[in-house]
């Protein structure tokens, strides 16, 4: 699902969830519907984060190499409206910089660690339905 929604720099939950849930329904019949909407939500969180953190990195790289490329000095730079312009450009060729990278395959996020929560009333079943000291035995 992570490559998936990568590859095709999906950041919609929405969309992601219209185009693989059925598959995922296929592929795990009888696993409760919520992990499958989980896993769709971690994976655009996951996909965003990791476009949004490295599209500002190479913002600040493009940013510098603009002024260098346009020869401006500190003076130039006093200007508001001229570094506004600026920081719009380079942000905007970063993001498309990150989108190749991303469909390309170059860039993928990577899972460090999960931890799953495992909360669901089937899990919680009381043994017997007997006489009330019964009623505390848990599986």
């Amino acid at each position: 699902m992570l490559s998936y929604a990568s590859r095709n720099v999906i950041e919609n939950y929405y969309r992601l969830e219209n185009e693989r849930y059925r598959e995922l329904r296929n592929i795990y019949p009888n696993i409760p519907s919520h992990y499958i909407h989980g896993v769709c939500q971690d994976a655009v969180e996951r996909v965003s984060s990791l476009r949004r953190k490295r599209a500002r990195q190479y913002s600040r790289e493009i940013f510098d190499e603009l002024v260098k490329h346009l020869g401006l000095r500190k003076r130039d730079l006093r200007s508001r409206r001229v570094v506004r312009h600026l920081w719009k450009k380079s942000w905007e060729i970063a993001r498309h910089q990150v989108d190749l990278e991303m469909s390309d395959g170059i860039l993928v996020p990577r899972i460090n660690s999960v931890s799953l929560w495992l909360v669901d009333d089937h899990l919680w079943k009381p043994e017997t339905y007997g006489c009330y000291e019964d009623q505390y035995k848990w599986r």
